[in-house]
């Protein structure tokens, strides 16, 4: 997917009536802090 694509797709979510959940109510985002993501890739 394209930088332009992925920018895009998050417009698109944004300006859903509400973005933060499916229609099932689960969460369309999962936010992961810095020092997460680094552990998850060895970099700390």
């Amino acid at each position: 997917m394209t930088e332009p694509e992925m920018v895009s797709l998050l417009e698109q979510l944004e300006a859903t009536p509400n973005p933060h959940t499916c229609p099932h109510g689960r969460p369309t985002m999962v936010h992961f802090s810095s020092n997460h993501m680094e552990r998850e890739f060895g970099r700390r």
